[in-house]
């Protein structure tokens, strides 16, 4: 069974080597393990800094964001065989120590797809707002997609081929959401994983404020509701329509 690690980066030199070397290339079941970087046009030493400790690096010329990204390394890791593809921030936020929880259920079979659930409420350096958001927006994005993941814009997951061959990505900012909405469409099993997470060293780039995530956020479920769910999404929308105008109704008699 092969397995390929990837690690999106851009302008991860300050944390791209703890990450990589916290790495285990020996996993219960695994005959064989290559780690990859994906660097999104990274201008500082990040690419110099990884390439002694992974197997291969996937390099755009220009910043194209963190789906196309993501999505490199899928298709490399498709090439290569891979039996099971384990996405690992650059950052440090998520540890390499617990690749083996969120590879377990791969493993045995009981799941297609495992996403690590942050402990959200126990993150002090998370503003209360950023907490809301978080939480809220999973128990939306779950109600109005028919879903049970316990955090949605969690990027450390492990996937099978079976799920990596049929992803398609029409959105930019992110490929969580549209994974999560494609994979419920076609009935992939999924499975949530107590994780632990570090504190970041910096400010996220991809998330510049709270209301751009919102807005970008919005835009990618919309999308994706249109395109895989479409059915549900107009008897959702239908449905609050028709509340509203009943509202108006019994308000005007």
């Amino acid at each position: 069974m092969k397995l390929v690690i990837q690690i999106p980066a851009y302008n991860e030199e300050q944390d791209i080597v703890s990450v990589l070397t916290k790495i285990s290339k020996t996993y219960s079941k695994i005959d064989d393990v290559k780690i990859i970087l994906i660097d999104d046009g990274s201008t500082d030493n990040t690419c110099k800094y990884a390439e002694p400790y992974v197997d291969k690096i996937i390099k755009h010329e220009k910043r194209l964001g963190l789906a196309k990204t993501f999505f490199s390394g899928v298709s490399w890791a498709l090439k290569e065989g891979a039996d099971i593809i384990i996405n690992l921030d650059g950052d440090g936020q998520y540890k390499p120590e617990e690749i083996p929880l969120i590879l377990d259920p791969l493993i045995t079979g009981s799941a297609d797809v495992s996403i690590g659930s942050r402990p959200i409420t126990n993150m002090p350096w998370f503003s209360s707002k950023k907490k809301f958001l978080q939480i809220f927006g999973t128990f939306f994005l779950n109600r109005v997609v028919g879903s049970t993941i316990k955090d949605y814009p969690c990027g450390f997951r492990a996937m099978s081929r079976k799920v990596a061959s049929q992803l398609v990505f029409y959105t930019t900012y992110t490929y969580t959401i549209e994974m999560n909405i494609l994979g419920t469409y076609l009935n992939f099993k999924f499975d949530n994983i107590d994780i632990t997470v570090n504190e970041p060293t910096r400010p996220s780039r991809l998330i510049k404020s709270n209301t751009q995530y919102i807005l970008r956020a919005m835009e990618s479920t919309w999308v994706s509701m249109i395109r895989y769910k479409k059915g549900r999404l107009f008897f959702q929308v239908g449905s609050v329509i028709g509340i509203f105008l009943v509202c108006v109704k019994l308000g005007l008699s």
